[in-house]
């Protein structure tokens, strides 16, 4: 038999054990109540915010939606009377830099607040422990009240564009003249009203115009008939005298050729001559003074001479280069070209 008052059953240590848990059990949970969290090893930052909307001591802390710590502090701020600082305590080797910016937030509607910090620029600097992150709206109240502003604004906007509200302010003197939409249609239909007159008149003048282009029309197309005809009879004319045109051709060239032998023939007639001229001056002195005598009669002539030949020589080539200028209009009725 045991001794009661010198030992414990089995049973009596496990009831001893269970309540032993249950009170270390209720301490934590009275702990973590109470917002109490272990101490964690890190960089501390601070951010200030005008309202912390719920955020709790022991929250999390998110960089870039990435967890990497928790919230150490809520207080009132020392240096500014209108601002809480809340202290964070990130874990080191995160890269918080002076682009970055803190805002409260919760991840949907029955979330638990959290603090989300931005993960700034690639280029700005990195901030110390004990710096402080800017910071500014955006959870997602703050984004709801943000967005009731804009609506709100764009009510007005639209109430004074309409014509029901006036504009917001004073007015400067040159400001240009609001419009609103009521005066816009106003304009729109006196503008298509306009629009409708002139298109009637339009119809009127075309309408009026109308017989005086068809006959210009008319006479168009019958000038263009005839001309039509004229280059047909000139076609035909030039195709059924071709054989002839082309047989005078090749007699004026035939001519052209002679002409230029010709020409050939008195320059060396008038080069002869001129020779001989100089020949007889040194022969004699009689026949000088009679060439003395007759020497304006004899240049004369030669003169003329070679006139002859230049002209022969410029007919010549006109109408080796040009044969067709020597044919004018059409072929007398009744003559016939060989």
């Amino acid at each position: 038999m045991t001794d009661s008052g010198s030992s414990f059953t089995k049973q009596e240590v496990k009831a001893g054990l269970m309540v032993l848990f249950s009170v270390a059990c209720f301490a934590g949970l009275a702990l973590i109540v109470a917002g109490y969290r272990p101490a964690l090893t890190g960089d501390v930052y601070y951010a200030y915010f005008p309202d912390t909307g719920g955020l709790n001591r022991g929250a999390s802390v998110r960089f870039g939606g990435a967890r990497v710590g928790r919230v150490t502090s809520i207080e009132l701020s020392p240096e500014h009377r209108t601002l809480i600082r809340v202290g964070l305590a990130v874990s080191e080797n995160v890269p918080i830099n002076a682009g970055s910016e803190a805002f409260i937030t919760q991840t949907s509607l029955t979330a638990d607040h959290h603090v989300e910090i931005t993960t700034g620029t690639e280029t700005a600097r990195l901030l110390e422990p004990g710096d402080v992150i800017p910071a500014r709206p955006g959870g997602l109240f703050d984004r709801m009240d943000l967005m009731a502003g804009s609506i709100t604004r764009v009510m007005e906007d639209l109430r004074v564009l309409m014509g029901v509200s006036p504009p917001p302010g004073p007015v400067a003197p040159d400001a240009p003249e609001a419009v609103t939409i009521t005066q816009l249609f106003d304009r729109l239909d006196t503008t298509l009203d306009a629009g409708g007159v002139l298109i009637t008149d339009i119809q009127e003048a075309v309408g009026e115009a109308r017989p005086a282009v068809e006959e210009l029309t008319r006479r168009l197309e019958a000038m263009e008939a005839k001309a039509s005809a004229l280059m047909d009879a000139m076609t035909g004319a030039i195709e059924g005298n071709q054989p002839a045109i082309e047989r005078l051709l090749a007699r004026f060239e035939e001519a052209a050729l002679e002409a230029s032998t010709v020409a050939a023939r008195l320059r060396t007639v008038a080069d002869t001559a001129d020779d001989t001229l100089r020949q007889a001056g040194a022969a004699s002195g009689s026949a000088q003074q009679l060439l003395e005598t007759n020497r304006d009669m004899l240049e004369d002539a030669l003169r003329d001479m070679r006139d002859t030949a230049r002209h022969l020589r410029d007919f010549s080539e006109t109408i080796s280069e040009q044969p067709h200028s020597l044919v004018r209009g059409r072929q007398p009725q009744g003559r016939v070209v060989e």
